[in-house]
């Protein structure tokens, strides 16, 4: 299917042929999060668009969201000569990125193992695309992404970006044609003079929801409300390690998709990704990438290998699950089918990592170079991994194979160490000693380092979508004064802009 087909928002009593052409870039979770998959989305539906004739020098453009989509789906538009309106509610473009200094972002890591992975900039054509993302923290990059964003905009008339001003819904009206195009409501009237009063087309790019890092047992139970993953954190912080004065950085992470495998692997080495490619930066900040380029450097050979055998289990694992989720509506069958997809492809990685440590000279280069980077699993701090079902789920390869590395690395130098606890599910984290209640720990950044129990159960990927885990038992080795809650995107919180709901009617002329 393509991009448009995909995205669009069908309003029912309406032809798709004569509009209204509502689209919303961020309806296929299954896509893929990554700022290169944004940007490319951004950019290939406008593309779309364009071939379609439903955008052009006299059909304006309408987007909801500055943020990466938005903005290369903009500049896009713009390039090719489309009237191009751009609505952000917050008071700047790339808003989500642009006030995070510990977050470390490449474009192109989540490529691997394909060509280009580790180019570090997204378009890799950068002649022939708008604006172009480079590796670097993450409000460093968006710095230099707004000062090219304004560049363009001081020189193209097509495009404008009004900030601080909130969509609210929109109306229909017929054009000459016959054609339906979209009138925004706005909460302000824009001051721009030559706003379009209807667009041929609008593109939500508001973002895919809200990060769940909350655990709460009971709706009458406090909430225990954990960092966002944009939100600055001290995770890379070294004196003290992870910011925490008072005791041993005792870390658990509740979740096992991308961004708690980030977290982990930030948390478990010393990697300093801008020293890595010999650039100076004002704080450590580390990334998969730069830990498998470290690992890797002197093994050439086994890198390709690697890059090729994984290639060949991340598309299949993609065709698998893919084909399980159209042939089947029962959402039970679908889940087991993805497990076992997922497991196998894990089952996988872990058997070409075997085949590393079979080899004593190879197994012996990863082992030095790991020992350079990774921190005492055992003294110097601890981390548990805790998801319900019996394999990691990440999205990406690199952190998939990253972190079963470095997992496999470390049992074998601390044998007495647990790192990943599957088929565990965190049901409840109250404050402990001078923590304790009716303390809350709903503001996450206050709550780091501070002490906390933590209760669980034991689950699989059915219990918890039922509800129906075994009975809670408080978890060892604590209290925990780093915890880290990823569950994942709540779709259903998610502010669908140009949804039929948010239609005004009765005003088609």
């Amino acid at each position: 299917m393509t991009l448009l087909e995909t995205h669009r928002i069908k309003i029912s009593g309406y032809n798709p042929q004569t509009g209204p052409h509502l689209f919303d870039l961020n309806s296929d979770y299954t896509e893929g999060i990554s700022i290169t998959d944004q940007m490319r989305r951004g950019h290939n539906i406008v593309q779309e668009a364009l071939v379609a004739g439903i955008i052009g020098p006299d059909k304006p453009l309408l987007i909801i969201g500055a943020g990466v989509a938005g903005m290369m789906a903009a500049v896009t538009a713009a390039k090719a000569q489309v009237t191009t309106r751009v609505i952000e509610k917050e008071q700047r473009t790339f808003s989500v990125q642009f006030n995070c200094p510990s977050r470390w972002v490449c474009p192109t890591q989540y490529s691997w193992p394909n060509t280009g992975w580790d180019k570090g900039f997204y378009p890799l054509d950068q002649h022939t695309k708008p604006f172009v993302w480079h590796r670097a923290l993450a409000d460093v990059a968006t710095k230099i992404l707004r000062e090219e964003l304004q560049e363009f905009l001081d020189k193209n008339d097509q495009l404008k970006v009004i900030l601080k001003t909130e969509f609210k819904g929109y109306r229909l009206a017929k054009d000459h044609t016959g054609l339906l195009r979209v009138i925004p409501v706005l909460d302000v009237t824009p001051k721009d003079p030559q706003f379009p009063p209807a667009f041929a087309m609008a593109l939500a790019c508001t973002g895919f929801g809200e990060e769940n890092t909350v655990v709460q047992k009971t709706a009458a139970d406090a909430p225990y409300t954990g960092q966002i993953f944009w939100q600055v954190d001290k995770y890379e912080d070294d004196n003290p390690p992870l910011g925490i004065d008072s005791g041993t950085p005792n870390v658990l992470i509740s979740g096992s998709g991308d961004g708690a495998l980030q977290d982990f692997l930030r948390i478990a080495t010393t990697i300093d990704a801008a020293k890595v490619l010999g650039k100076p930066t004002i704080r450590r900040a580390g990334s998969a990438a730069a830990l498998y380029s470290i690992v890797f450097k002197n093994l050439p050979a086994i890198e390709r290998r690697i890059r090729n055998r994984v290639k060949i289990i991340e598309q299949r694992y993609r065709t698998e699950s893919s084909s399980a989720s159209s042939r089947h509506s029962d959402m039970e069958i679908r889940t087991l089918i993805g497990c076992c997809v997922n497991g196998e492809a894990q089952l996988e990685h872990l058997t070409l990592i075997k085949e590393l440590c079979k080899n004593a000279r190879v197994w012996r280069q990863v082992v030095y170079a790991l020992d350079q980077v990774v921190r005492d699993l055992r003294h110097e701090i601890t981390i548990k991994v805790l998801y319900p079902c019996f394999h990691i789920s990440p999205f990406y390869g690199l952190n998939r194979f990253m972190t079963l590395l470095l997992v496999t690395y470390a049992y074998q130098r601390y044998p007495d160490v647990q790192l990943l606890y599957p088929g565990t599910v965190v049901k409840e984290i109250v404050g402990s000693g001078t923590h304790a209640p009716p303390d809350r720990c709903e503001d996450a950044y206050y709550c780091h380092g501070k002490a906390h129990r933590v209760f669980c159960a034991s689950a699989d990927c059915f219990a918890v979508r039922s509800g129906s885990t075994s009975r809670e038992r408080e978890l060892g080795s604590g209290p925990y004064n780093a915890v880290i809650v990823r569950h994942g995107i709540l779709r259903d919180r998610r502010n669908k802009v140009l949804s039929e709901n948010r239609l005004i009617r009765n005003t088609t002329t």
